[in-house]
């Protein structure tokens, strides 16, 4: 064989599909782990979306049936005309604005998930970033070692405990399904899910984590068994949080702070994570109350937070309420809201025209979502918001509103 012929077997170029799937998998890769890498692996999926011009006339025949499309653009078209009314100045209303535009991406992420390959290359992205989080956390935890942002009790690496809480659990359950559902590795995401979910109780923080495995235990219990199976496992699931919560002291600790950081909030002494949600609550629902139906509009949050700060307190000021209902009904009202929440409910009905291996994962991110948007601002912050989009354009790119056709491997 000539070298010519070698060197051309050698450097033969990857075909199209190749790319894509690289592109994939690092987008997947990053969302959860390294920002600035995951807005241009992103932007690349939008490039190859936009610069196919062949697929131009199969696009908007794939999006039509999509309800979850075109309940994301309603939302987003809200959030713009908000923009009108808003009691902030325009520069301030576009900036939360444009943190919504998250919303947009549903559609390109369903259009770049054609095939079942190009999904599980999304799935196992994220997963992989999730399992090299993992390893680094116990790393620290172990060694003393300090890697990332966290600390030797508080093992968060390249996001803050909340939201590595967050993945980390949608994670375990993700592992915990893979097992369920396939042969190939299962006793190895088995165990997996099992060190993440320890990982969520035992060395983190993160409060909306531990809220989020159990509700997470629980859909998957009443996935397998219906209700039936929750009535039967709840003693038994209740025993077992008992003694989590005796031997876990980052857990006792964590909910332990809860009524002193309430009790301390009440007395005025010191500003607490529990204190300012409260606070946050109680004056999102004074806000909501005096313009109900359309709200302040967009980005009003932080404008109209002023009314409630003392000079002495600008520290309390937020444009963020951590909380994604409250931060609709405020900027939108009620039309808002309903138009939010319609967003999860057409999610779960829908999940139920996935390929069965998808449905369960489905409906994780979906109570993920529902949990994660009560105890935070979900949407509104950039990464959950971001991983949000991108899971539900995999998982959603394969519903089956008409005839299944058979899907080619490598366009």
């Amino acid at each position: 064989m000539s070298n010519s012929v070698t060197t051309a077997a050698v450097f033969t170029p990857p075909a199209p599909y190749q790319v894509r799937h690289l592109i994939i998998f690092l987008a997947g890769l990053t969302i959860p782990t390294l920002t600035i890498f995951s807005h241009l692996f992103i932007l690349i999926l939008i490039l190859l979306i936009l610069f196919d011009k062949a697929q131009y006339p199969n696009h908007l025949e794939k999006l039509r049936p999509h309800a979850v499309v075109w309940v994301a653009i309603l939302l987003f078209i809200l959030l713009s005309l908000g923009i009108s009314y808003s009691s902030a100045p325009l520069n301030e209303a576009t900036h939360i604005w444009l943190k919504y535009k998250k919303l947009l991406f549903i559609p390109f992420f369903i259009l770049t998930f054609r095939t079942d390959q190009d999904r599980w290359f999304g799935i196992y992205g994220f997963l992989t970033a999730m399992v090299i989080t993992l390893l680094l956390s116990y790393i620290m935890h172990f060694t003393g070692v300090k890697i990332g942002a966290g600390t030797v009790e508080n093992t968060y690496i390249f996001k803050s405990h909340i939201t590595q809480g967050i993945f980390m659990a949608l994670a375990a359950y993700f592992l915990a399904v893979h097992a369920l559902k396939f042969s190939q590795w299962r006793w190895l995401c088995l165990l997996l899910a099992l060190f993440a979910g320890y990982h969520v109780l035992f060395m983190l923080h993160g409060r909306t984590g531990y809220v989020l495995i159990m509700c997470l235990t629980f859909l998957l219990i009443y996935q397998l068994f219906r209700w039936r199976g929750i009535f039967m496992a709840l003693l038994p699931l209740l025993t077992f949080g008992g003694i989590i919560f005796v031997t876990s002291d980052v857990i006792q600790q964590r909910i332990g702070q809860i009524p002193q950081e309430f009790q301390q909030h009440q007395l005025g002494d010191g500003v607490t994570s529990v204190g300012l949600r409260t606070e946050y609550l109680q004056h999102g629902l004074t806000l909501v109350r005096q313009s109900p139906w359309i709200g302040h509009g967009t980005g009003s949050v932080g404008h109209d937070y002023w009314q409630f700060i003392q000079p002495e307190q600008r520290d309390k000021h937020t444009v963020n309420l951590h909380n994604e209902y409250l931060m609709m009904m405020v900027q939108l009202g009620i039309i808002g809201l309903a138009v939010f929440i319609y967003l999860f409910y057409v999610l779960w009905r829908d999940s139920e025209r996935l390929n069965d291996a998808y449905i369960f994962m489905a409906q994780g991110i979906v109570l993920t979502m529902i949990i994660g948007c009560l105890l935070n601002s979900s949407w509104f912050d950039m990464t959950e918001g971001y991983l949000f989009a991108y899971l539900i354009g995999i998982f959603y790119s394969s519903c089956h509103y008409q005839p299944k056709m058979r899907e080619s491997t490598q366009s």
